[in-house]
């Protein structure tokens, strides 16, 4: 240790550390926390210099008053035909896929004469079909998510009723809950936890986290794994007596599970005539990339090294609400990527601080007002944009946020050898110190993942449905 804010720590971007680091994790940009090698500490590790991350505090009138006041404007009409779009769009996108299949797929394998060139060529169709829907889908579960924030309509019926119908279409309740709080501890704490014993080794995290975005977000509703702690075991979203709900909350629980009664009871009879193949290809698969994007977005958001948490008398509403990052979704496979991550999920990503702030604006007037705050923040110091998002930024962060001190009114997230990356420092004070600072939309962050992006691809969706055919073989 060079001094109270200096660390020391073991680098795995570095040579002489695991060979897959380059290809587990991107180069970190100009504004984190750099490594540089010095002769006293050559035998103990590798120093570097903390970062200053400005703590807010401004006021939520403030914030607020920022926001152009047509930006809290609700329009029913507007919600309904972005939700029309994405609907349509899947519908597009499956009926492409259904075309190629039988128009082009069949007759080019048959007339290769291969028995199991249809199959192999059919299984890469329908994989790449379920990543596009899926990404798709995970944009009606923020229409659906906007809808609990009554940010869809004026209407709370309105609202309700779409929420409702949605929510359960996708399989997940539809309870009101503080999803955007909660759902940070659900990917933090499970991707924490689960197979410890196995250490840090990239195969072993990598196994981890593939578990945990595929499943984490269904055993949480059940088992609340991940979940917060203060809850009693086995604390579920589906018992309307538990304690995550109000008891106002527990006519609105039974109608949820109605909704989720009823989905599965139509999976099921879909399987009984169609198949249980067809309901996979069609549907179980974009669901589990769904299941997917919600776990990522959210750990993402939430968490990273330069993110401060807040307790005590520490803790404000505005210190909460900003402690967040505004993330590019797939922003590392180029512009026309993450145009269409932001459209396919309606910038939930891009905008995340304005909806702590204020969680009615929807979607559409968002990346105005998200203009108008990150401005008023960049002013105090405040920067809310991270790096974007993709699989090995969530692999840099896991490895990076093991946890948090039990004590200390301002802390940050320490790695696995009990050493963190910044200090805080208040609003304007000590600006012209070593203040971290985040790239502009565009800026240096060139993640090179991107051009290897639809190998990736294919691979992960191809081991999506070997994992589905394994469980269906048995």
């Amino acid at each position: 240790m060079t001094g109270i804010w200096s660390t020391t720590f073991n680098c795995y971007q570095t040579t002489g550390c695991c060979p897959f680091a380059t290809f587990l994790r991107p180069p970190l940009p100009s504004w984190y926390p750099q490594c540089t090698m010095t002769p006293e500490h050559k035998n103990d590790g590798i120093v570097a210099e903390l970062r200053t991350v400005v703590i807010p505090n401004v006021t939520v009138k403030e914030l607020l008053g920022v926001i152009p006041s047509h930006c809290f404007e609700r329009s029913t009409t507007k919600s309904f035909l972005y939700l029309i779009w994405n609907i349509f769009i899947i519908s597009c996108i499956y009926k492409t896929t259904i075309l190629l299949d039988s128009e082009v797929v069949y007759p080019v394998a048959s007339d290769l004469n291969y028995p199991y060139t249809y199959r192999f060529i059919q299984f890469a169709l329908w994989s790449i079909y379920g990543f596009w829907a899926g990404l798709f889908m995970t944009g009606l579960w923020i229409i659906a998510h906007e809808c609990g924030h009554y940010a869809f309509s004026q209407s709370k019926v309105i609202s309700d009723s779409v929420g409702w119908i949605l929510h359960s279409a996708v399989g997940s309740p539809f309870d009101h809950s503080k999803g955007d709080i909660l759902g940070s501890y659900v990917a933090k704490e499970t991707m924490s936890d689960l197979w410890e014993a196995m250490g840090d080794s990239p195969i072993s995290t990598l196994l981890r986290g593939t578990g945990v975005l595929l499943f984490a977000w269904p055993l949480y509703l059940i088992l609340n794994l991940g979940g917060q702690s203060r809850y009693p075991k086995w604390t579920n979203h589906f018992n309307p007596s538990a304690a995550i709900f109000k008891p106002h909350q527990f006519w609105q629980i039974i109608w949820s599970n109605v909704g989720i009664a009823l989905w599965a009871a139509g999976l099921i009879i879909w399987a009984s005539k169609c198949g249980a193949w067809e309901v996979l290809s069609v549907y179980g698969v974009p669901y589990l990339w769904t299941n997917h994007w919600i776990v990522l977005l959210t750990y993402l958001q939430h968490t990273d090294p330069l993110l401060p948490h807040c307790r005590g008398p520490e803790f404000t509403f505005t210190r909460g609400a900003l402690a967040t990052f505004d993330r590019s979704f797939l922003g590392d496979c180029g512009k026309i990527m993450a145009w269409i991550g932001a459209h396919a999920t309606h910038g939930i990503c891009e905008n995340h601080a304005l909806h702590h702030v204020s969680s009615k604006i929807p979607h559409y007037n968002a990346w105005e007002a998200s203009a108008a705050l990150k401005k008023f923040l960049r002013s105090h110091g405040i920067r809310s944009d991270g790096p974007p998002v993709d699989w090995a930024e969530g692999l840099r962060v896991l490895m990076q946020c093991k946890f948090v001190e039990d004590v200390g009114g301002i802390v940050f997230f320490k790695n696995s050898q009990c050493l963190a990356h910044a200090k805080p420092v208040f609003d304007n004070i000590g600006m012209n110190g070593n203040v971290a600072e985040f790239p502009e939309e565009g800026g240096p962050y060139a993640f090179h993942f991107g051009k290897h992006f639809l190998g990736t691809l294919v691979f992960v969706s191809f081991g999506v449905y070997g994992i589905m055919l394994s469980v269906l073989a048995m």
